[in-house]
């Protein structure tokens, strides 16, 4: 899918943040005013970017920020190829994160002190608390004839661009919270967006702040729910809902009946416009259930994530690892829980121990296979008595040990893997043509022994349907219901029908 997940916003926007390492930020006399931090970036969406010349110091960057009334804030980095700077500026409170590359500035805030606390708690806010916030709440009342058209022009808006703004999807909202079918199915439409392979789109520049990003998706499958209760199904609200399943991170408020796979399956297909419309009872609550809640969701990702045996590392790595959006509400979560700091870098400690444990295992289990083909290889190599299997295995330990044992055996005797005899025929190998005979040979053998073996089953078959139709000893045995009543016959041999009690007519 194409589509954001719920944090996947602020993941890419760290990514783009984080490339290239090791640059040395350029020095210019930045002005005091600003708050200048090398190595972090911030986990918002950006309100605008810019591209600066190859020289140009972060100051341009600063300067750019300071033009426009809007910005509050910007970060700057070179690009990958270095050649050019990357200006990002951002508007309202920022929460910066570590990013080595990258240099943050922050405007001075002039707001008063209470003002800018107010702001603070709001960023602690989770998911949850801004679905509630701006969740629908239905106040029934028909629309006017400027209202239907004002509908039809924002969803319009909405449709017309691969980037949803909170300019169109907040008054789109007002009018749909009337109650109007074709309103609230222009909500859904505009969180779906133009493209039917995007699950829903995020909404830039949205007022709400957040620990863990834009929850566009949670507040698209609550507005889903609604329209589903109020009107009916309907497959993009399907489509929407999905982001409400029991295993998402982030709560929606709707709570949907529970589904074995195949009742899952068909939801999902409904969603993608085929299949027929689920009966859904759903259930509908607060999506903020409390810090409790939070915390507890926390330490039970982080237990999965540091949960693992080194002694298999591969195997208990593959259960126990985080999905990017559970790995990413993690982090944002880490970030706004200063009291959570030990916890978080004692998870991210034995994260990285986990990868270690499956990077050497997998240096064990290649060492382990290299050491076995090269037990083979000195048991067969050189003997003039090997069977067809003996040449197979130890072509198989030739193709681990390397290209060059291959071709030592490639003279002596026929091979049999299609990369063995491709290779040794890109390099233009004595044995090549011959190799390439006998796989054809192969081939048309195995094509050979297919059609003896179909023909050998018709014939069969044949034979055997010659015997029933015309076999001595087979009897044609009228059956009947308890009711006397006639339902076929049935060919069995005269032995047969004595068995189950047939009487001749």
């Amino acid at each position: 899918m194409r589509g954001l997940t719920i944090t996947g916003l602020m993941v890419a926007l760290v990514a783009l943040a984080v490339t290239t390492a090791g640059y040395r930020v350029l020095a210019a006399p930045l002005q005091q005013t600003f708050d200048i931090r090398p190595g972090f970036a911030v986990t918002q969406s950006y309100l605008v970017s810019h591209e600066t010349g190859p020289n140009e110091p972060v100051s341009a960057c600063q300067a750019r920020c300071e033009s426009d009334r809007r910005c509050s804030a910007f970060t700057w980095r070179l690009s990958a190829s270095r050649q050019t700077g990357l200006c990002y500026l951002y508007a309202g409170g920022v929460t910066p994160v570590a990013a080595p590359t990258v240099t943050l500035g922050i405007a001075p805030d002039l707001t008063p002190p209470a003002v800018r606390e107010a702001r603070r708690i709001r960023a602690q806010r989770s998911p949850e608390e801004v679905i509630d916030l701006h969740a629908p709440r239905i106040r029934p009342r028909s629309l006017s004839v400027a209202e239907r058209s004002q509908v039809q022009s924002l969803l319009a808006a909405a449709m017309s661009s691969n980037d949803l703004q909170w300019s169109v999807m907040e008054p789109l909202m007002a009018l749909a919270e009337s109650g109007d079918r074709a309103a609230m199915h222009a909500v859904l439409t505009a969180f779906r967006g133009p493209q039917r392979d995007v699950v829903y789109r995020g909404v830039w520049h949205a007022p709400w702040e957040s620990f863990a990003g834009q929850p566009a998706a949670t507040l698209a499958g609550r507005w889903a729910g609604e329209y589903w209760r109020r009107h009916g199904a309907d497959p993009i609200a399907a489509s929407l809902l999905a982001n409400c399943f029991e295993n998402t991170v982030v709560h929606c408020g709707v709570v949907l009946p529970e589904m074995d796979s195949r009742q899952r399956s068909a939801f999902l297909q409904y969603g993608r416009g085929s299949g027929r419309a689920p009966r859904l009872n759903l259930t509908f609550e607060p999506a903020y259930r409390g810090e409790a809640a939070l915390r507890a969701r926390y330490d039970e990702l982080v237990a999965r994530r540091t949960a693992f045996d080194p002694l298999s590392a591969v195997r208990a790595a593959s259960y126990s690892r985080l999905r990017p959006d559970e790995a990413a509400w993690v982090d944002a979560y880490a970030a706004a829980r200063p009291e959570v700091a030990e916890i978080q870098q004692a998870s991210i400690e034995a994260e990285a121990a986990r990868i270690e444990a499956e990077r050497r295992q997998l240096l064990a289990n290649v060492a382990n296979g290299r050491e076995r083909a090269e037990a083979v290889w000195s048991r067969f190599w050189g003997r003039t008595d090997l069977t067809d299997a003996d040449e197979g295995t130890l072509e198989a330990a030739a193709t681990v040990l390397g290209d060059d044992y291959v071709l030592r055996i490639a003279s002596l005797q026929t091979l049999r893997f299609d990369s063995n005899i491709d290779m040794v025929c890109s390099i233009g190998h004595a044995s090549c043509e011959r190799n390439r005979t006998a796989r054809t040979a192969r081939a048309s053998s195995l094509q050979a022994e297919i059609r003896q073996s179909v023909d050998t089953a018709a014939a069969r078959q044949a034979a055997v349907a010659a015997a029933m139709g015309a076999g001595p000893g087979l009897v044609e045995v009228r059956r009947y219901d308890r009711g006397g009543n006639f339902i076929g016959t049935t060919t069995m041999t005269a032995t047969q029908a004595e068995i189950v009690g047939a009487r001749p007519e």
